[in-house]
C-alpha cells in the first residue's frame, strides 16, 4: 500500500503509532488527558462547595439576624431553629416557639415579618416554617425532613 512519502516510511518500517489514551509510543505510555481530567474535575469540585458554603453561610446570617429580631422586637424567645438544605441555592429555616408564642395574636405579624424577609433576600433561595415547640417534638422527624444544622446561641 502506498501512504504518500513520509507516511509511507513510517508506516512501512512500523513506527510506533500515536492514539489518545494508554497507548505505547516508543515504550513511553502517554496517559496525560485523564490525570487533566480528573485535576480539573476537583478544581471543579472545590469551587462549587466553596460556593455553596458561601450560600450556606448568608442563609445562617439571614436566620441568626431574623432569630434575634424575633426575640428583641416581637418579644418572643424562641426555642430553638433547624437548617436545612434544599438544593444548591436554595435553604429552609425552622423556627421552634413556645406554644404560648405559636398560638398568640403576635403570629400573624411574625408571618408577616418573615415574608417580607423573604422577599428581600436575592442572594438565596430562602424559606422558613414556624413550628410550636412541645415536649413530644419527634428530633428524628426533624432530621428526616433534612434539618440536620442546629442552631445554639452563643452565650
Amino acid at each position: 500500500m502506498y501512504y504518500g512519502n513520509l507516511v509511507g516510511a513510517a508506516v512501512e518500517a512500523e513506527a510506533p503509532s500515536w492514539t489518545t489514551l494508554g497507548v505505547s509510543t516508543g515504550g513511553v505510555v502517554v496517559d496525560i488527558r485523564p490525570s487533566g481530567i480528573e485535576i480539573g474535575m476537583r478544581e471543579y469540585e472545590k469551587i462549587v462547595e466553596n460556593q455553596h458554603l458561601s450560600l450556606r453561610n448568608t442563609a445562617v446570617k439571614i436566620s441568626e439576624a431574623i432569630y434575634s429580631h424575633l426575640k428583641e422586637q416581637f418579644k418572643i424567645k424562641p426555642v430553638g431553629m433547624r437548617m436545612r438544605t434544599q438544593g444548591f441555592s436554595s435553604f429552609g429555616t425552622l423556627f421552634l416557639l413556645q406554644a404560648d408564642d405559636f398560638y398568640s395574636d403576635k403570629i400573624e405579624e411574625i408571618y408577616a415579618f418573615l415574608n417580607q424577609e423573604k422577599n428581600k433576600t436575592t442572594a438565596i433561595d430562602w424559606s422558613f416554617v414556624l413550628m410550636a415547640a412541645s415536649n413530644d417534638l419527634d428530633e428524628s422527624a426533624m432530621v428526616s425532613d433534612g434539618y440536620i444544622l442546629s442552631y445554639a446561641e452563643r452565650r
